[in-house]
């Protein structure tokens, strides 16, 4: 374990753009996700994938994968502090 690298820290102006960048990455692709829902129900019937056995199964744990893999990368730089932040400081 002592061999382990410590993450690389971000700052928080680039936080800012990471965390936006997949806000509008999110909207983009709910915007995307809306539009083929809505252009299926036009014509009587879902999407052709949505009627997979277990689609909606990958699709969960894609995202759960994702979820953990951004708080991974993204959150825990930006959350994490010093060994010795909470320490009492001597003056």
């Amino acid at each position: 374990m002592a061999n382990k690298k410590a993450p690389k820290k971000i700052s928080q102006k680039n936080g800012l753009r990471m965390a936006l960048g997949g806000l509008t990455g999110l909207l983009v692709t709910m915007d995307i996700s809306m539009w083929l829902r809505s252009h299926g129900a036009e014509h009587g019937h879902a999407p052709v994938w949505m009627g997979y056995p277990g689609f909606f199964l990958v699709v969960g744990f894609v995202g759960a994968a994702l979820l953990a893999v951004v708080a991974k990368l993204i959150l825990f730089p930006l959350l994490k502090r010093d060994e010795d932040y909470y320490a009492e400081k001597e003056s």
